[in-house]
């Protein structure tokens, strides 16, 4: 089980790690453009979007109805 769980935190670390490189090379992404940017779905961009706000590793902001994300 423990394998598993391990499994699971590397995937999200190497997302999260793309969300990151993608604002970083893109100042203002938007969730749609990093959900087809890194070929995942926007509700797991979302969830990968919240805990980097969380974490105080991405900023936020919100223009025209679009949210747009910048690294801190």
């Amino acid at each position: 089980m423990c394998y598993f769980i391990d499994l699971f935190e590397e995937f999200n670390r190497a997302v999260r790690k793309k969300i990151i490189r993608t604002i970083r090379d893109s100042p203002g992404v938007t969730n749609k453009q990093l959900a087809d940017s890194i070929g995942i779905n926007k509700g797991t961009v979302s969830w990968h979007i919240k805990i980097l706000k969380n974490t105080d590793i991405i900023s936020e902001e919100i223009a025209k109805n679009q949210r747009n994300y910048f690294l801190k």
